[in-house]
């Protein structure tokens, strides 16, 4: 709980300065003393004062697990954009670093979310938590 609050709370801060990180997921975060979290690796994250949206228009390579619906299908992000890839961050921390997604190939996932599919709950977490 205290890593789950400590990135949300860097996260938040990030919102609250317009930027958009954009990768965030569980390799993305240090711990460091008394168990810290710090929010690192700012290669794909982007200043968004302007609009508060940014929209992709050239080809690159995503973090297809952790991206949002939204901008895996239409290449447009936003601050909430970042919501998404923290709820799959707890998915990594409360299954103790169990991969998104399980067995599945990346590239069906966008069509897959379009179905409505959701990642199911991991077995020890408490029904109040989901």
């Amino acid at each position: 709980m205290k890593f789950s609050w400590q990135i949300a709370d860097g996260m938040s801060y990030l919102s609250s300065k317009s930027i958009i990180h954009r990768d965030l997921a569980a390799r993305n975060v240090l711990v460091g003393a008394r168990e810290t979290c710090k929010v690192t690796d700012f290669g794909m994250a982007r200043d968004v004062q302007e609009e508060n949206i940014y929209e992709k228009k050239s080809k690159g390579r995503l973090p297809v697990k952790w991206t949002a619906y939204e901008a895996l299908l239409y290449g447009k992000y936003t601050t909430k954009s970042d919501v998404w890839s923290y709820g799959v961050v707890l998915y990594e921390i409360f299954t103790i670093g169990g991969s998104p997604y399980p067995r599945m190939d990346g590239r069906k996932i966008a069509n897959l979310l379009q179905e409505g599919y959701k990642m199911p709950k991991p077995q020890h977490v408490d029904e109040e938590l989901s």
